[in-house]
């Protein structure tokens, strides 16, 4: 916050507290080209219902941005943002296995 204030974002998952998880999409709309800044949001799309299904408040709003982050080098590339400051280690490696989790579940379907 402007005011200096951290803020710790956090989720309970069956009785564990995680740091929430936020996925962070470019599009290019600064200028710079990103053609496939679609194809990478579906791809973040499908993963952030993933975490929503199967661990509910996890997620947190995707973050849509102008920037493309370098996210038009790779296909499917994206920024994950895994809890604040505030969190302590547990709590981000929890936010970290949950969504690694849920992003393995949907990668899993895609074939080469």
């Amino acid at each position: 916050a402007q005011d200096g204030t951290i803020y710790k974002t956090v989720a309970q998952v069956g009785g564990k507290k995680a740091a929430q998880v936020m996925l962070v999409m470019g599009t290019g709309q600064s200028g710079l080209s990103h053609p496939g800044w679609k194809d990478n949001l579906r791809l973040a799309a499908r993963i952030q219902k993933q975490m929503s299904e199967k661990y509910p408040n996890l997620a947190r709003p995707l973050n849509l941005r102008k920037e493309r982050f370098n996210q038009h080098a790779t296909p499917g590339s994206m920024l994950v943002e895994v809890g604040t400051a505030a969190n302590t280690l547990e709590e981000a490696l929890a936010g970290a296995r949950m969504f690694a989790d849920a992003a393995g579940e949907v990668l899993k379907k895609y074939k080469k």
